[in-house]
C-alpha cells in the first residue's frame, strides 16, 4: 500500500512540475516577465509542489525499512508478559 502510494504521490509531482514549467513558459507568463521578473504564482507554486510531492513519493518509493512482522510482534510481547 506504501509502494503505491509514494509511485501515485511520484507521477503526481512530476505532473505539476511539467504543469508548472508550462505555465512559467507560456504566453502570459512572457508578457508578464516584461512587467515583472519572477515567473507567476500559479507557476511558482505549481513547482513547489511538485518539487515536494516528488520528493515525498521518492523517499516513500526507496525507504529500505521494513514494518515488523506480525511474528517479531507477537515474540515480543510474550517476552515482555513472562518478565
Amino acid at each position: 500500500m506504501k509502494r503505491i502510494f509514494s509511485i501515485v504521490l511520484l507521477g503526481f509531482g512530476i505532473v505539476l512540475l511539467v504543469a508548472g514549467v508550462g505555465s512559467a513558459d507560456s504566453i502570459g507568463s512572457e508578457i508578464c516577465r516584461l512587467f515583472t521578473a519572477p515567473p507567476p504564482d500559479k507557476a511558482m507554486w505549481f513547482m513547489i509542489g511538485g518539487v515536494l510531492c516528488v520528493g515525498l513519493g521518492a523517499t516513500g518509493l526507496f525507504d529500505r525499512r521494513t514494518p515488523a512482522s506480525n511474528h517479531e510482534l507477537e515474540s515480543a510481547l510474550k517476552t515482555r508478559r513472562s518478565s
